[in-house]
């Protein structure tokens, strides 16, 4: 079984009511196939994935456009993908605009919550979430990967927003996830509340390999697990590497305006932290790095 959208197709405007995902597309047959080629869907609304909502098929999204939907409710204002064993792949996708208006929600663009994918030479741009809590584990304004293994080649995740809360403003990584970002992928101008304005890791592995993270804040203070305007690492299952990579420009109202690292573990290899701020007032502090674990760095220029 299967549902192909190919060659200039457009899904607007749709919405599906009551606690129903996929305001354009629902999809939920295990081994089924959906996909999206040199499409767009847009302006839809859905409880979860407004744009679509997948459970147990594979989805192939190829040159396709995911702009303005909303999730009323659950994640996803883009997409809400769970797959048991069905493959994922992402490919020059756009994922523009969308948003999670519930207080309680996760996810602005895209929620995953997959074995495995591979995002490649797509941008996730301008996606917000409405999440209001206190806590710095939940939000996620770009993307939630929840568990899995994806790498990002050749992406951006840019001007992303959590407007009330949580953290990750372009990812936030949960449930022991791996995400390997590589190539020439950006991640900047993105926002979050409590932690991570870039990246937070709640629980699992971020490795990066080469590139930049820069221009991103967290806008509150407040608590020991706040900070990290670049990225955020938040728990002792949290833990990360980065080679070759470039973190500068970013600022926060916690500690750590480049990184901050609570009860976690980083390694930076051949790695640059430069021009970071705290803009925070009394104890805040780690302008370049904040932290309260071991760091492990290799050829490492803090200034």
């Amino acid at each position: 079984n299967s549902v192909r959208v190919y060659a200039g197709s457009r899904i607007s405007g749709n919405r599906a009511a009551g606690s129903s995902g996929g305001g354009g597309i629902y999809i939920s047959t295990a081994g089924s196939i959906l996909e999206v080629v040199e499409s767009t869907l847009s302006e839809n609304v859905g409880y979860m994935g407004g744009g679509i909502y997948s459970s147990l098929a594979g989805v192939l999204l190829d040159r396709a456009t995911i702009q303005t939907n909303t999730a009323t409710t659950g994640g996803g204002g883009g997409i809400n993908i769970y797959i048991g064993n069905g493959a994922l792949s992402i490919t020059g996708t756009t994922i523009i605009s969308n948003s999670a208006i519930s207080t309680a929600a996760s996810a602005g663009g895209v929620y995953l919550a997959v074995p495995a994918a591979t995002i490649v030479n797509s941008r996730i741009l301008s996606n917000t979430n409405a999440y209001a809590g206190s806590g710095a584990s939940y939000g996620g304004a770009g993307i939630v990967q929840s568990g899995g293994v994806i790498t990002y080649t050749d992406t951006t995740l840019a001007g992303n927003r959590l407007s009330s809360g949580g953290s990750g403003g372009a990812l936030l990584l949960i449930s022991g996830g791996r995400a390997l970002f590589e190539g020439d992928t950006s991640i900047y101008d993105n926002v979050a509340r409590y932690g991570g304005g870039g990246i937070s890791v709640d629980s699992g592995l971020f490795t990066r390999r080469r590139g930049a993270v820069f221009s991103n804040t967290t806008t509150t203070a407040g608590s020991a697990s706040y900070g990290g305007g670049g990225l955020h690492f938040n728990s002792s299952t949290a833990t990360g590497i980065l080679s070759g990579t470039a973190v500068y420009g970013n600022s926060t109202a916690g500690s750590g305006g480049g990184l901050y690292l609570y009860q976690s573990a980083l390694t930076l290899v051949n790695s640059s932290v430069t021009s970071n701020t705290t803009t925070g007032a009394g104890t805040y502090g780690g302008g370049g790095i904040g932290l309260n674990w071991p760091l492990r760095s290799r050829s490492e220029r803090m200034t």
